[in-house]
């Protein structure tokens, strides 16, 4: 039996971060100017992308905050609330702008993204349930961060097809089309 308390409370979270992100979408003028083109959804994606990035950086510093002042029940709240946000589906709304260029090169060793790669495998594939799914969301970011910040690193080509596997498989709707890029991105 569901609880009423706890299905409120998380249909209440995600309507929070469904109207965070609907207000950080909401455009200042009007798209549709005449004598000029409508303009592309880029913009309104990386800007939709940064605002994720901003709320689950919020949270995490939130959630520090607490500890820090020692009050662990609202800690456990900011840790709740980010551990639904990584559960939520999050569509990569424009493929080039979510898989990394082709042109990235491995071309050095760094000891930082070797620790992040083995991190990633420690959650990859691992677990029941949800707890599988949080395992593939803990890959998954660990994944990204590595592309994003080490784009150098001559672990980016396995990193694209663990992060290929990840999407193939992904839960609850899976990504064929975004698996296949980061697929044809980790042989590139």
């Amino acid at each position: 039996m569901v609880r009423p308390r706890l299905l409120m409370g998380g249909i209440l979270a995600v309507s929070g971060i469904m109207a965070l992100l609907a207000a950080a979408q909401m455009p200042t003028t009007s798209p549709k100017t005449p004598g000029k083109n409508p303009t592309s959804d880029i913009e309104m994606v990386e800007k939709l992308n940064s605002t994720r990035k901003q709320y689950q950086l919020n949270l995490e510093q939130l959630r520090q905050q607490y500890l820090n002042m020692g009050d662990i029940e609202k800690a456990k709240w900011a840790e709740d609330e980010l551990k639904q946000y990584h559960r939520m589906m999050k569509y990569a709304y424009r493929l080039d702008i979510d898989v990394p260029v082709p042109t990235l090169q491995a071309k050095q060793n760094i000891p930082e993204a070797n620790d992040l790669f083995r991190e990633a495998m420690k959650y990859k594939d691992k677990g029941f349930g949800n707890e599988y799914l949080d395992n593939q969301r803990r890959a998954e970011l660990l994944f990204q961060r590595l592309l994003d910040k080490y784009p150098e690193s001559d672990k980016i080509g396995e990193t694209a097809y663990q992060l290929g596997d990840i999407y193939e498989k992904y839960r609850p709707s899976v990504q064929y089309q975004r698996g296949a890029l980061y697929f044809e991105r980790s042989y590139q």
